[in-house]
């Protein structure tokens, strides 16, 4: 009666210590992709800014945002991205997905939406 006892509490140890992990490992997934959100986005910040201020054309700003998705492996469509203005009225807007790995399910269909609109501010008033 004993080792049964024994045996039932190691099942349940491993069977809690299973699901920590899994619960670790969609947690760390997640945390990971709102990280790169967050610097994508202040990476957007600073690009609207950038091309703001100069005058630049807004082809440029589209450049900057899709080379940056893609260094932070983001998967953006371009199509995804709006510009729209010049200058002081400069407003780009992006979305995007992402999914969310769940450990031992392929394509489980879970996803996160991302988007975000920024717009010119000038920082002389």
């Amino acid at each position: 009666m004993v080792k049964e006892k024994s045996g039932q509490a190691r099942l349940v140890l491993l069977l809690w210590l299973l699901v920590a992990i899994f619960y670790f490992y969609l947690a760390s997934d997640y945390i990971q992709i709102v990280m790169r959100d967050d610097a994508f986005e202040d990476y957007l910040e600073f690009s609207v800014q950038l091309v703001g201020s100069q005058g630049r054309p807004n082809t440029d700003l589209k450049e900057l945002v899709i080379a940056k998705a893609r260094e932070l492996e983001i998967p953006l469509d371009p199509s995804r991205v709006d510009i729209q203005g010049r200058r002081q009225t400069l407003v780009l807007r992006v979305g995007y997905d992402v999914d969310v790995q769940i450990p031992l399910i392929a394509n489980a269909g879970y996803s996160k939406e991302f988007s975000h609109e920024i717009r010119f501010s000038d920082p002389r008033g």
